[in-house]
């Protein structure tokens, strides 16, 4: 139990998890807005604006920046939100657009091949990896003003 405890009193730690729900808040918020109905599922996305995932890098990035300076966590943190980053925007979205490739071809076939259609969904543009970054760095700022 000693663990539990320990891990949800980390701040830093405490920043990538509300930096996830803040962000997917606003996903839910941004969605609901841009299809004019409320539409609670999408607080589950896992593309869409702003990105979670650059978002819950960044906070704990920045606290430890903040709080460390240029120490090897801060550099190996760094080098997470680098890699990620190109992931996001690059490998995701190609998963995107070859599942987009894959149900159209199998609509080819109607009736032929049963199957359920595949998540389309994937990754991030740069502006929603943006917006995720800066949101991350105002949680990551907050919570080192805070702790």
């Amino acid at each position: 139990m000693g663990f539990f405890i320990e891990l949800f009193s980390n701040e830093i730690f405490l920043s990538a998890m509300v930096a996830i729900a803040i962000s997917q808040f606003l996903k839910m918020v941004i969605t609901s807005i841009k299809k004019r109905k409320f539409t609670p599922l999408a607080i589950f996305n896992l593309a869409g604006m702003p990105s979670s995932h650059m978002a819950a890098v960044t906070a704990p990035l920045t606290m430890i920046y903040l709080e460390e300076g240029m120490t090897t966590a801060f550099l190996v943190m760094l080098a997470v939100v680098i890699i990620l980053f190109d992931d996001l925007i690059s490998v995701d979205r190609s998963i995107g657009v070859h599942a987009r490739i894959i149900n159209s071809f199998l609509e080819i076939f109607p009736g032929k091949i049963k199957y359920k259609p595949v998540r389309t969904a994937w990754g991030h543009n740069l502006s929603e990896l943006i917006v995720g970054i800066f949101l991350g760095y105002i949680i990551g700022y907050v919570g080192w003003t805070l702790a």
